[in-house]
């Protein structure tokens, strides 16, 4: 597990330094991201859930959502293509 300065953790596999393979990111803020990481980028599947209860369950690209998901934003459901929306 790695800490930073803000609080904010991670626990997986670190290659070069870098976020990869299977890990889970906790936000001092309450946002979690449990998923793929690959150079230090959330790429590939994993699941996006925010403090105000919006989630996103599916595929990510460089830390965006990108891909085929399931998006829930303000209690509306959304399924389809996402194409690259910023996570945080």
């Amino acid at each position: 597990m790695f800490v930073w300065a803000n609080k904010n953790k991670y626990t997986g596999k670190f290659d070069k330094d870098l976020k990869c393979g299977q890990g889970t990111l906790e936000c001092i803020n309450g946002d979690k991201y449990v998923g793929l990481w690959a150079q230090d980028f959330q790429s590939g599947q994993g699941v996006l859930k925010q403090a105000n209860g919006d989630s996103y369950t599916g595929e990510f690209q460089k830390s965006k959502r990108n891909g085929h998901g399931v998006l829930i934003k303000n209690g509306d459901r959304y399924e389809g293509t996402i194409i690259s929306i910023s996570n945080f």
